[in-house]
This record gives structure tokens, sequence and C-alpha cells, in this order.
């Protein structure tokens, strides 16, 4: 199979400027998406102006109710990230993927190349069931979107001239992020943090709908007897009355969803879907909640792939790997990569090799570029680079991503009638730290699988050197370990101290105390600032910290850590023998509290040796000649501090 290199013309005088709405944050006590705040009972994107108007579907022989959703996505995120209002041609989006996938009996070339899709696609395209799968692919490619007075939905069955696939986009795709359908809190926190999220659902508007209410209520699985189709959620209310659904669900609760059946269906075009329905009970992992991120037309104008399409197989792997062939002196941003699941962050490290004899060979090869970058989410998602890496036209360039832990990678793999075309030397994965050719997977694993697939990855580039890389993602941008100390050295506060990350503008310090389930943000420092005191804490209480790095929109989170809250310790100020014999020992008071406790050496161990209720104590019990080691703490309202530091004393009277 050649190298398939989707040119992309970003052609930024037709991008339209967009109304900006105003973001109401303060409207019903709503946030904006800060993920570390308490996930409130209600929450809805139509309150915060972060929702387009609901469309009506124009009906076709083709199943277009994907586009529609997946176009409302884009539509909120633009208005969460402030890039203004857009009403997306559904049109366009619906009818590339499909030509694309050669439905048409009439393959898009983008580029040098077409995408070798089979006619038998079209019966399945039909049927919906994977009309979203082939949209996603068609974004990952760099189709669209445009705006649809470009291509407007009423040209529908019409012929759309190529350039109207890639020429006349208004964003560059960023990213999607999916969680499953059974994921309540992931749903939330999609909704939160990129504004509407698409999911397929099953109904029957008129055995499990209630007008009245604009509710629906699935209760079980009658797919036999149901529609399919895709919607946007925006929102939800955890109190809403199980009474409002025509047939009881087990609780309260329920999502708020745009439909594409127009404003005058249900609430103005809304529904509230119940958590208990039976596609949010009963999901798989192909069954997922999907959230899609846009960005400005500025971070490439080629994609350098081998991967058709995105498909559902997985493979568990360290790392990922592919060759480009470069076409022309050009300068490379990023890598977008697909894991498919992760159990928690993920550290990716990316290598930039000229001049390697293959992913097994860099004896002679160049280094031109490392990058690390933190996964938290799972999905499509373009790793951003902090500078460009200049590539010059005829070189032959490995691009590298190893990951931190083992971690399933979406694959392009055989499909009902389709079969990816692979040649050596084009897409890699690592198993057990060797670097495997995808060609030749199944001879040197010996596994039962299909050798013929392409690691999902791809590489992109902006045409000419030194071509300035802009960052729109902030979960992808590693700006270094955060590191920082805890200590309780205070009375009823803690001190955290940090290292100096490098390109922080700043540091963000989070506490949550034992009762908390969330942590929220307690003070934020300058870049010059590494120590903050936590005072007016609760004695016996325990807290947990994380101080976070930022420039910008990047973050960087520490690890956790936990100390329970306790008073000041005193220190020993002077040991004395006395005339009598004695050993006096002194301590620095400690404000507020009600007694001193004295600890004494003995055989490797300071054992309880007395009390007082001042600052000074007698110890009559030693013997001329022998050195003496002590140790104190002191106690307030039944807490007791942590032990001092020792002095020693030998007695001479």
């Amino acid at each position: 199979m050649r190298k398939r290199i989707l040119a992309i013309a970003l052609i930024l005088s037709v991008m339209l400027p967009g109304i900006i709405m105003p973001l109401n944050a303060n409207a019903k006590g709503y946030s904006l998406g800060n993920l570390n705040e308490v996930i409130p009972a209600e929450y809805d994107l139509r309150h915060l102006g972060l929702v387009t108007s609901v469309k009506m579907m124009v009906q076709t022989d083709h199943y277009t109710d994907a586009a529609y959703a997946v176009c409302a996505a884009m539509e909120s995120n633009a208005l969460k990230m402030g890039y203004g209002t857009y009403d997306l041609s559904e049109y366009q989006l619906d009818y590339f993927s499909r030509k694309l996938l050669n439905v048409e009996n009439d393959k898009l070339t983008i580029g040098q190349s077409a995408h070798p899709w089979v006619d038998q696609m079209t019966s399945i395209y039909k049927t919906g069931l994977f009309s979203k799968k082939m949209i996603d692919g068609a974004l990952t490619m760099g189709i669209g979107p445009v705006i649809e007075s470009t291509c407007p939905s009423s040209e529908f069955g019409g012929q759309l001239e190529d350039k109207y696939a890639t020429n006349y986009n208004v964003f560059d795709f960023a990213g999607m992020y999916s969680v499953k359908r059974t994921d309540e809190e992931g749903i939330k926190k999609l909704i939160m943090k990129h504004g509407g999220v698409v999911c397929e659902l099953w109904y029957n508007l008129d055995k499990y709908f209630d007008e009245s209410t604009s509710s629906l209520y699935v209760p079980t699985d009658y797919k036999d007897t149901l529609s399919v189709g895709h919607m946007l959620i925006v929102g939800w209310d955890d109190n809403y009355s199980r009474n409002n659904f025509a047939e009881k669900p087990a609780a309260d609760g329920a999502w708020i969803v745009k439909t594409n059946f127009g404003d005058e269906f249900g609430d103005m075009g809304y529904i509230y879907v119940s958590y208990y329905d039976y596609d949010f009970m009963n999901s798989t992992w192909s069954d997922t909640c999907t959230a899609y991120t846009v960005s400005p037309t500025t971070a490439y104008d080629t994609v350098y792939q081998y991967d058709a399409f995105a498909s559902s197989p997985t493979i568990p792997t360290n790392g990922i790997a592919m060759k480009l062939n470069v076409n022309k002196d050009q300068t490379m941003t990023g890598v977008c990569v697909y894991p498919y699941s992760i159990d928690s962050e993920v550290y990716a490290v990316i290598n930039v090799y000229r001049n390697a004899n293959g992913p097994d060979d860099f004896s002679s090869a160049e280094c031109i570029y490392t990058h690390r970058a933190k996964i938290t989410e799972v999905g499509y998602r373009l790793i951003e680079f902090d500078k460009g890496v200049n590539l010059n036209k005829g070189e032959k360039i490995y691009v590298t991503v190893k990951f931190d832990k083992l971690i399933p990678v979406l694959c392009e793999k055989t499909y009902w009638n389709y079969k990816p075309s692979v040649n050596s030397d084009e897409t890699y994965q690592m198993r057990y730290n060797k670097w495997i050719d995808c060609k030749y997977f199944k001879e040197t694993t010996g596994l039962d699988t299909d050798s013929n697939y392409n690691i999902c990855m791809k590489v992109l580039t902006r045409n000419g050197h030194d071509q300035e890389v802009v960052h729109h993602d902030k979960d992808y941008f590693y700006l270094g370990d955060t590191v920082f100390y805890l200590s309780n050295n205070l009375e009823a506060t803690m001190t955290l101290t940090w290292k100096e990350v490098e390109g922080a503008e700043g540091y963000r310090i989070y506490r949550k105390s034992e009762e908390d389930e969330y942590f929220g943000p307690i003070k934020e420092c300058d870049a010059e600032t590494f120590k903050y005191v936590d005072s007016g804490l609760e004695l016996g209480k325990s807290y947990t910290y994380k101080v976070v790095a930022f420039a910008g929109d990047y973050e960087n989170y520490s690890a956790e850590k936990t100390l329970t809250a306790t008073i000041k310790a005193p220190w020993i100020r002077s040991l004395t023998n006395d005339k009598e014999g004695c050993v006096t020992i002194k301590l620095s008071p400690v404000e507020g509290a009600d007694m001193y406790g004295i600890y004494r050496l003995d055989t490797n161990t300071y054992k309880w040796l007395g009390s007082s209720t001042t600052a000074t104590y007698v110890d009559k019990k030693v013997k001329k000649g022998v050195s003496y080691s002590y140790k104190a703490r002191a106690y307030k309202d039944g807490f007791m501090s942590a032990l001092s530091g020792y002095k020693m004393i030998k007695v001479k009277k």
C-alpha cells in the first residue's frame, strides 16, 4: 500500500467570524467545567448559552442523524472554547464520509490517493449502525467541518465537488473523547469539560414517550420494535421525577437531550431520558458517549497516515510507530493517537528519528526531537509539540510513541468485507520491548489474529520550515513532573513545598478533607513561589493536597499527599544538671498546650517518663556518670504533637 498523504488546504479567508455569545457562568450557579468542583445535581448547557438551535433533520435515503449529532457537538464545543456561534453543514460531513467509503461508487481523492473502501459498505451505512464511525474516520482525515451556507442541507441528494471536503474548513478537528454509557459520572464530566456529548439511543415514541412531560424511558431491550438515532446530551437533572415518565423507572433522574426533530417536538426540541433507560444501564464499550473538540484552522496542512479508517479492533501495546516519506519541506507540529481505554493517566514519550534503518535500528539514526505528554482521557487526540520539527523533502522519518504502561490502541483491521492493504515498513507496534512490523504481526508473534491491520496513528505537518505550533489542547502539553512535600510542623497547619517546574507560570494548591469527595482550590502562587502554609485546620482531621503547575491553559498535576493536622511539637531549649543531682528539662512553650510529655531513651527506645502542665520538667531518677537522652511532645484537647528532636546530657553531680 502506498503512503497516503492527505493534503489539507487551509483557506483561512473563508473562515467566517462567529457571533460570540456571552457565557453566563453564574446562571443557576453552574460551573463552566472546573472538574475539581462537586458535580452539581442539575446542569444544563442551555442555561450557559453553550448549545446552538435545534434543527430538523433532512429526510433522505441515507441515515444522517449521526452527522446532525456530531455537528451539534462541535458547535457546542466551539461555544465552550469561546470561538463563537457556528451553523455547521451536516450535509458536507455526511456526504464525504460516504464518498470516502465508496458508498456512492465514487472514491474521494484527497492529495495523492483515494481510500479503498468497498461497495458492500453501502448497506451497512444505510442501516445507521456504523454511520458515526464513518464520520469519525472522515474527521480524523481532515474532512470538514464547513458552515451550512457553504454546503446547505437543501442540497441533500446532490453532488459536491471534492474541494468542499477540506478547502472550506472553519475548524480543525482536535479530538474526540468517549466514556461508556453506563458511566454516569464520566458523561457528566465530559459535558462540563467539552460541551454536549453524542449518544446513540433506541426509542419508540408511540409506546415509551410521554408528550406531556417530553420524557422517554425504555425499560428493556426491544430493539426489534425500536428506532435508533444519535442525539446530543446537554445536561442532567438528578431530581427529575420518576413520575414524569410513561413507565416508572427505579428512581428519579434524567439526561437532558437535544434531538434533531425540530423545535416543535418535545420541550422545544429537547427530551428528558431516564438515568435508568435500558441503553444507559446495559451498555457495552461500543455503546459510548462521545465529546468532539475543535480548534482554529492553524494546526496543520498535511496528515500523514496509513489507516483509512479507525475501526473497532484494538491491539494492547507499549508503543506504536510509523514511517514518513516526506513529500515536501515541512514542519511537524504533532502526532495523533487513539488509546481505546486507560485505567489511569498514561505518559507518552514521542521520538522523531532521521536516517534510521527501521524502529529496531537507531544506531545510525539522528533523534531530532523528543516530546513528553500526559494522556488523561480515552479517545482520539492530537498531542501537540512544544516546538516545530523541520522535515526536508525526500527524507525518511520514523516517529515512535512509547507509553509507560500497556494500553489498547485502535487499529484498522479486516472488517466485514473490507480488508486494509498493508505493506511492510509502514506501521509498527511494540510487544515485549520489541518493535514488530504490522505486516508480519501474526507471523512474528504466533497469535491467532488477522495480520492485515494498520495502527491508527497520524502525523501532522505544516508546509515550509520553522512554522509556528499553535497549542489548543491543555491535556497534552507536558510541563514536567510536579513534586511536592508536605509537613505538619505548626499548630493546626500544613506546610507544602514543591520543586520548580520548568515553563510554569504559577502553581495552584488544591485540598480536600477526609469527608470531602472532590478537591477545591485554596491558593494560587506565582512562578517564583515554592512554599505555602495552610492554616486554620481542625486538629485530628486528615487533609489531602495536590499542587498543579500551570502555563496559560496547560496544567500538570502532582501526586496526592495526605497528613493529619496535629499541634506544634515543642523543642528542648536546655538540659541542666542541678546541685541536687537532678536533670532539669526546659521546653519551648506551645501556645494552647495543656500538657507536655517527656520521653527518655531506654534500650534504644524513647519511653514515657512523665508529664508537666508547664514547659519545665525535673528528672530525679538519674545516676552520676550516666548520659541521658530526652524527647518531648505537647498535648492539647486530647491531641498530641509529634515528638521533638532529642538532646543529651551526662550527669556529673
